[in-house]
């Protein structure tokens, strides 16, 4: 399948807004969960904002049940996101994310700028041979002593990520 082909079909999807609504809660909850935890490893008491990076915007732009950024944005936080697709950067519902349409293989952030980093089911949709490369991306943008919350919904990456 050709990128444009890819492409096409990720905006069409995003423009008929559809939902995961049998899982939307639940996976909300348990996001939710993970990221306050990841905030209050990193949380300081200076009043300094910290910065929050969401490696995609589906559940801000088109899953909207999820917006897990939406949870963040009365919190003292800089909200960051990026997506691959043109509609579903465009699409975001929540003001205050600063977002570009961008590949999580080429992060278009400086080196240590993020105190904690979001990847919710984002990385399975790389090819395996990729990981190592996205891993890395994630590593270069995080702060030291910063947080990554990964979440993925494939066995199969788990094994392979720590059994190769």
């Amino acid at each position: 399948m050709s990128k444009n082909t890819i492409q096409d079909y990720w905006d069409k999807e995003a423009l008929a807004g559809k939902k995961e609504e049998v899982r939307g809660k639940y996976l909300t909850d348990l996001f939710l969960k993970a990221i306050d935890l990841g905030l209050s490893h990193v949380a300081n008491s200076s009043s300094k904002k910290l910065n929050l990076f969401k490696t995609d915007l589906w559940n801000e732009g088109v899953d909207f049940e999820k917006n897990i950024l939406g949870h963040y944005t009365k919190h003292n936080l800089n909200l960051f996101g990026i997506d691959l697709y043109g509609e579903v950067t465009k699409s975001v519902k929540v003001t205050k994310v600063m977002r570009a349409q961008a590949s999580i293989l080429n992060i278009p952030f400086l080196d240590n700028s993020f105190d904690i980093v979001l990847d919710l089911s984002t990385i399975d949709h790389i090819p395996f041979e990729k990981t190592q490369n996205v891993i890395s991306e994630y590593k270069r943008i995080l702060k030291p002593d910063a947080v990554l919350v990964m979440a993925f919904d494939s066995w199969g990456l788990a094994w392979r990520f720590y059994f190769n």
